[in-house]
C-alpha cells in the first residue's frame, strides 16, 4: 500500500488501529514534512508516544490525529 492509502486507512480505523501501526504510519508521514524543526518536533511525540504505557500511549496518539488530516488534506488536492 501506498503511505496515502496507510495514512487513510488508519485516520478512518484510528479505534480499532494498533498504536504501534499508527506511529509506523505516522513516522513515514514525518518524513514527508519540509521543515527541520516540524520533523524533530514529531520525532520528540512520536519517541514519547512509543514509551508510554498502552492507555497513555493511545491518548497520546489521538493528540497526533491531526498530523493525518493535514497529510490526506495536501494528498488529495
Amino acid at each position: 500500500m501506498t503511505l496515502a492509502e496507510d495514512a487513510e486507512r488508519v485516520r478512518r480505523n484510528f479505534d480499532s488501529t494498533d498504536t504501534d501501526e499508527f506511529l509506523n504510519v505516522l513516522s513515514r508521514i514525518q518524513q514527508s514534512l519540509r521543515t527541520t524543526s516540524t520533523r524533530t518536533y514529531l520525532d520528540t511525540k512520536i519517541t514519547a508516544a512509543r514509551s508510554a504505557e498502552s492507555d497513555e500511549r493511545q491518548k497520546l496518539c489521538k493528540k497526533l490525529l491531526p498530523y493525518f488530516d493535514w497529510y490526506l488534506s495536501g494528498v488529495h488536492n
